[in-house]
This record gives structure tokens, sequence and C-alpha cells, in this order.
């Protein structure tokens, strides 16, 4: 395969995150048969072991691919997961909580079509931090990752049980402006949690 092909598969495994790709969507998308799809994936992987500047390296979990951080990068990882507990969450991690919260199990493209842009990043962030987990796999094509809030989730909301979430619904046919309205009396009911 062509350095641009193996660009296109480290490309699309980048914008996947977590949820990873098979190798027939990767050829799908790329137009190119399965075993080349193989063999990119091989020399991309190999790339990235063969370079120690790179810090990233490609994995495979139930017949799909993504990118991971390289094990021996395990120690920091788990120093950067712990040191943002004492930092305050973003607004956009508040907001992918609350969805999580109200709406588990629930996946990554149903949180973004609900606020209307991508988040792959923060819930990866909120999945290091154990602010949620994958629940389970949808039972359909591409058995799409299902996120859950964890026990941790209940700790840092000193929170015994989901049911003390502050009442809030979110409409299923809302404005934009009920959209923020919401957000905002969650993150105004979450800042009074963790200050009592």
């Amino acid at each position: 395969m062509e350095k641009n092909g193996i660009g296109q598969i480290e490309a699309l495994l980048f914008v996947s995150g977590d949820e990873g790709m098979t190798s027939v969507n990767l050829a799908t998308l790329l137009n190119c048969s399965d075993s080349e799809v193989q063999a990119g994936l091989i020399e991309l992987k190999r790339n990235y072991e063969e370079d120690e500047r790179k810090s990233i390296t490609v994995i495979e979990t139930n017949h799909r691919y993504k990118l991971a951080t390289k094990t021996h990068y395990s120690e920091l990882i788990k120093k950067y997961a712990q040191s943002p507990l004492t930092v305050p969450l973003s607004k956009a991690a508040k907001e992918i909580l609350a969805i999580v919260a109200y709406k588990q199990p629930i996946t990554r493209s149903e949180i973004e079509e609900i606020r209307g842009v991508q988040c792959g990043n923060t819930i990866h962030k909120l999945a290091i931090r154990d602010l949620i987990c994958e629940h389970s796999r949808m039972e359909v094509p591409g058995k799409p990752i299902l996120y859950a809030t964890t026990d941790y989730f209940l700790d840092y909301f000193n929170l015994n049980a989901l049911e003390e979430l502050p009442d809030i619904q979110l409409l299923e046919e809302e404005s934009e402006n009920e959209t923020s309205l919401f957000f905002e009396s969650f993150n105004q009911n979450f800042e009074t949690i963790q200050e009592e």
C-alpha cells in the first residue's frame, strides 16, 4: 500500500477514536481490498514501533482497529489520569456527563447528535477519569459502544444513586435555547452538589 493509503488509514483510525474501525470498514471507505488494508495496518504499526519518538501504536480489539498509546507510557498515562482529578471538569465534559447520566446507556454518535459537535476526545478523557465506562455494545452493524456512568461518577458528585441526580428532563424536541438551559441547570446543580 502506498504511503498515502497508510496515511488515510491513520486518519480514519484517528477520527474513529475509541470506536475504532474494522478492516472491512476501512477497505470500503478506501475503495481497496481487505488484504491491502491488512498490509497497510501492519505497515502503520511497524512504522510506529520502529520510531521511538512516536508514542502511539495500532491495536486490535474485537476485530476493530484503533490508535492507542504504547504500553511503556502506561505509568505516565496513569499519572495524567489521576492528576486532573483536582481540576474542575470543563463545560464540555459536564455537558457530556449530563447526557450520559440521563440517557445511559448511550453511544458516542447519539451524544454527538445531542451536542451537535464531535466529542470523542472528551469522552476518552472522561473514561480515563473513570467517570464513564463502556457499558456494552449495541447489537447493530458496527456494534457501537454504549457508555454509562460509573460508581466513581456517583462518588465524584457525592451521590448514593442515579435517582439523586437533579430532576432535569432533556426534552425530545428541544430548541437550541432549551438545550443551553438544560446544560446550565445541570452545571449549577452539580456545582451545588460538589460544594455540599
